[in-house]
């Protein structure tokens, strides 16, 4: 039963993926909405995921992450058979809601649940192993999903929103055979629900390694996903892109980049060590974001390849620092804590992108601005850890 687990871990990852959708929203948004409205309902999305994040973080530590995932799902299935028939900007904004509302049910809940499944098999040391090939199984299906899903968007968008309905119905069925490893878990109570709020934040500042490892999650996540999930999407857009050619893009470089990073963590343990991972994260932003305001067409591939890479990285290199530190108990409140954290930077990033992107040359002025907070922001992340290392060394010269 429990490595069955496993095996329907994998089918769900391939399922989750199947988002055929995602090289067409920009485009159907675009027949009913302008630019500054496109924007808010991203900020929607972030904002109702940040508002039940910490909530639904802890009903997933308290009542179970399988359960959380599978209301969650239901609920994104709702938000985009409701986009499916949006064509004004108050049915988009349900759409919005939902979907960020059955985002922050799954999202601490996920991680959570993969990590607890190999712990029980005792199996948690090949976990980042094993999640970069869940990634591997994720994004090749989602790029395949992504230029299939680009090219039948040329013929109907309608099309491939109800594609990716049946997608995460099937996530649902898939989540309805696993079982809930067995950890130590407090009777659902009110006392113990505000808690768990409090245990999250507490877990993540529990000590000075965990701080800035969690800052350094924080950090990159405020960046790549307004930038991979919004603005990319808005950037190609603005580049003449048409969403057969963006599907193609996507996906091809969807699947370069999970191979890289997949052999990286396969090859080398350069991973595991915190310093290294904050440089890389630094050099990510400096060549992938900064020179994109720059960029022509068909060199903003070579680009998006790095901003994609910084997505990709996070979940699997940080998220594997993160989840070997902190404790099982409160694993899904800390990772929503982090989350919630996240969106509150991607609220305030959309909610004023329709308004500042006018005056920085739009979403590519937005991308590059966002690349020269994220590699001053490793800087003084790396600045932390360095004075860090030299307090545990003087601290370890002095006990000698």
């Amino acid at each position: 039963m429990r490595r069955s687990n496993v095996t329907l871990l994998w089918a769900l990852k391939i399922a989750s993926a199947l988002g055929f959708c995602f090289p067409i929203w920009y485009f159907y948004e675009a027949q009913y909405l302008n630019l500054a409205q496109i924007a808010l309902i991203e900020a929607i999305v972030f904002g109702s995921q940040l508002i039940l994040e910490i909530p639904t973080g802890a009903v997933a530590d308290i009542l179970g992450h399988r359960a959380s995932m599978i209301v969650g799902y239901i609920i994104n299935a709702l938000g985009l058979i409701v986009f499916a028939f949006a064509r004004e900007f108050p049915a988009f904004a349900l759409y919005a809601f939902l979907l960020g509302l059955g985002e922050a049910l799954k999202s601490g809940a996920e991680d959570a649940l993969e990590y607890e499944t190999f712990k029980e098999l005792g199996k948690e040391k090949q976990f980042a192993k094993v999640k970069s090939n869940f990634s591997l199984a994720f994004q090749i299906t989602l790029a395949l999903a992504v230029i299939i899903g680009g090219i039948l968007g040329s013929i109907s968008y309608g099309l491939t929103i109800w594609m990716t309905v049946i997608g995460v119905l099937i996530c649902v069925v898939i989540l309805c055979f696993m079982h809930e490893p067995k950890i130590e878990r407090q009777p659902a109570s009110i006392r113990r629900y505000l808690s768990q709020w409090s245990a999250g934040y507490k877990e993540i500042t529990r000590s000075k390694e965990i701080s800035i490892i969690a800052a350094l999650y924080a950090l990159v996540g405020a960046i790549s996903w307004p930038a991979n999930l919004s603005l990319v999407a808005m950037w190609f857009g603005q580049l003449g892109y048409v969403s057969k050619e963006q599907g193609i893009v996507l996906g091809i470089v969807r699947i370069f980049n999970v191979l890289v990073i997949r052999t990286w963590i396969h090859r080398s343990e350069h991973y595991q060590q915190p310093k290294r991972v904050i440089i890389g994260f630094m050099l990510l932003f400096l060549i992938g974001y900064v020179p994109v305001m720059i960029v022509s067409k068909w060199w903003a591939i070579l680009f998006v390849v790095f901003i994609m890479a910084s997505t990709t990285a996070r979940w699997v290199v940080i998220g594997n620092l993160f989840h070997t530190r902190v404790d099982s108990k409160n694993r899904a409140t800390a990772i929503s804590t982090l989350s919630m954290i996240i969106g509150a930077a991607n609220v305030g990033i959309m909610a004023i992108s329709g308004l500042i992107m006018p005056l920085i040359g739009g979403p590519k002025g937005l991308i590059t601005v966002l690349g020269i907070i994220g590699t001053i922001g490793c800087v003084m992340i790396y600045r932390e850890y360095q004075q860090l290392l030299k307090g545990n060394t003087y601290a370890s010269q002095k006990s000698d």
